[in-house]
């Protein structure tokens, strides 16, 4: 230095120092147009060195206040030093390379850091962002701090085998906003946890299973698991195409038992896929960790046949509902009905017929009580079952509307006839009245005898048939020996006749007649007595009474031919 302290003034030179003479022509305690660094600042009043802070006040680099006024006449010199500089530094204008080791025990702030070697390793710009094998860490979105890591590169936080490490993210300084947000690994079990607002949202244990929002539980080898929420499960239990893909709710595979389980006390549920088969299937009420027994409710299989209570494709043998992929429907149930079909408010359709995408009929609720079958076309038949009544109607479809029709349907055609029809009551021929009821038909056989004498019969044969109550009876018995005698009488007849104080009397013909020996100018007639029920023959000659016959008058053989119409009860 060119001054020293207790020097006068006038020996300070100008070199190293800033100088400064004020010649006093007033009384004044400010002195002003100077630049110093305060606390490198001397000032003489007369020769005399004033002390820093108390005979002045030097603070703000320009002006400094004397605490005694200088008078006119006085001599007050500043001088101000420059900065103290050694030798072999590093100058903060110009820069320059430490060849050792930097230690700072305070704050340490950079515009960038060189490693002086071929690439920059680290740079600290001068926004406060830090890159590590990159010079422009600003360049990226979250650029506080970016590791550009090469192949196999990154970054590594090294705990103890029992140890837990955490990367934290914090919104505080207190309690959970410390760690608002959190990745851990424990190695101590070799699991990994994230959590959000505080609290655990998801963690991966040692084999690889996954639970979001609960711990998992321990699931057994070759079977990959997403537990969420604690009860609903995923599962893949191997690779490829016929890899079993399952997702369940309160259902694990349990690494102990190697079985399905309950997660907790309650029901269970499943739905599986594997070698394109689909399953859902289910489970009653179960304890925790108990073994699982299911029941298939439904499957999809690779032919894509929809199957509901069965896991066959046995329909005619086996209940349960079988969809099957481009084919019928089938439903079977043993003991009860098959299916039930539900219309609500209106009558009318509840299923319609299509052959090739065109309605060919329908099935459907008519009135309250009743169904129909009918045509689709208006103008076309249909049949309607009375609910309340064992009677069917004929019907007609209106425009879309089924009604009943009377005297309007035909029971077959010229052409197309029914064969046979089975009646137990009557059929009304014409007309609706008593009187149009035709309540019987029948035909039949029966056996005719002679009731009085003894015959050797060679024929004995008798047909009937009965419309109503009207019987027509015909008879051919014919015989090879006689004895005895009696009128001639046949009987048995196969309905009883209507008996009204025998006045009532069928009528009938005579056939072929050989053997019978009848009076001269008499003829031979037949009857029914009503009152006897048998065929009686008489002789009647013109204009007189008639004459009773005897089983005398008939030759040893002969044959007798008779048909009679009368009135059966």
């Amino acid at each position: 230095m060119a001054g020293y302290i207790g020097s006068r003034a006038s020996v300070v030179s100008s070199g190293a120092e800033r100088k400064k003479t004020f010649a006093i022509t007033t009384t004044t305690t400010a002195l002003t147009g100077l630049v110093y660094t305060p606390t490198k600042v001397h000032v003489f009043h007369n020769g005399v060195r004033l002390v820093d802070g108390t005979d002045f006040t030097a603070t703000n680099s320009t002006s400094i206040t004397l605490t005694v006024a200088a008078e006119s006449g006085d001599q007050v010199v500043v001088v101000s030093y420059a900065s103290f500089q050694t030798s072999d530094t590093v100058s903060a204008s110009a820069g320059g390379t430490f060849q050792g080791n930097v230690t700072v025990a305070g704050a340490f702030t950079s515009q960038g850091i060189d490693d002086n070697a071929t690439s920059t390793a680290m740079t600290l710009d001068s926004s406060g962002n830090v890159g590590i094998g990159t010079t422009s860490p600003s360049s990226y979105y979250s650029k506080d701090l970016v590791i550009a890591a090469p192949d196999e590169g990154g970054v590594t936080i090294v705990s103890g085998t029992t140890n837990t490490a955490y990367l934290m993210f914090a919104d505080g300084t207190t309690g959970a906003d410390r760690y608002r947000g959190q990745l851990a690994y424990d190695h101590n079990v070799n699991e990994m946890s994230f959590a959000t607002d505080g609290s655990e949202a998801m963690r991966i244990d040692s084999s690889g299973t996954v639970g979001i929002g609960c711990v998992p539980n321990s699931i057994q080898s070759g079977f990959d698991t997403l537990q969420i929420g604690g009860n609903l499960t995923l599962n893949v239990d191997s690779t490829g195409a016929g890899a079993g893909v399952y997702m369940g709710n309160n259902v694990y595979r349990d690494s102990t038992n190697s079985r399905w389980e309950y997660i907790n006390t309650d029901e269970a549920s499943q739905y599986y896929q594997a070698n394109g088969t689909h399953v859902w299937r289910y489970a009653a009420s179960g304890s925790a960790n108990a073994a699982i027994s299911w029941s298939e409710a439904m499957r999809i299989d690779s032919s894509g046949n929809l199957l509901l209570g069965t896991t066959g494709t046995n329909w005619a043998t086996t209940a349960g509902l079988y969809a099957f992929n481009q084919s019928a429907l089938n439903v079977t149930r043993s003991g009860a009905e098959s299916m039930n079909l539900n219309r609500l408010s209106s009558a009318g359709d509840i299923i319609k017929l299509y052959k090739s995408g065109s309605a060919v009929g329908s099935i459907g609720a008519f009135g309250n009580s009743g169904v129909y079958i009918a045509a689709p076309t208006s103008g076309g038949s249909a049949l309607v079952f009375n609910g309340n009544a064992p009677i069917l109607y004929p019907a007609k479809n209106n425009s879309g509307t089924i009604a009943v029709a009377d005297n309007a349907i035909d029971l077959g055609a010229s052409g197309v006839r029914f064969k046979d029809l089975y009646l137990s009551g009557g059929v009304y021929l014409g007309g609706t009245g008593a009187a149009n009821k035709l309540d019987d038909y029948e035909e039949g056989t029966w056996t005719p005898t002679f009731e009085n004498g003894t015959f050797t019969y060679n024929v004995q044969n008798g047909t009937y048939t009965k419309v109503g109550n009207l019987v027509t009876i015909a008879c051919n018995i014919g015989w090879t020996s006689r004895s005895g005698s009696g009128a001639l009488i046949i009987q048995t007849l196969p309905f009883t006749p209507i008996n009204s104080g025998n006045t009532y009397r069928g009528a009938g013909s005579l056939g072929t007649i050989s053997g019978v020996n009848k009076p001269s100018n008499h003829q031979m007639t037949v009857g029914v007595d009503a009152a006897l029920a048998k065929i009686f023959l008489r002789y009647f000659a013109d204009n007189s009474s008639w004459v009773g016959t005897n089983v005398g008058d008939l030759s040893a053989s002969g044959e007798i031919q008779i048909t009679v119409s009368y009135h059966a009860q």
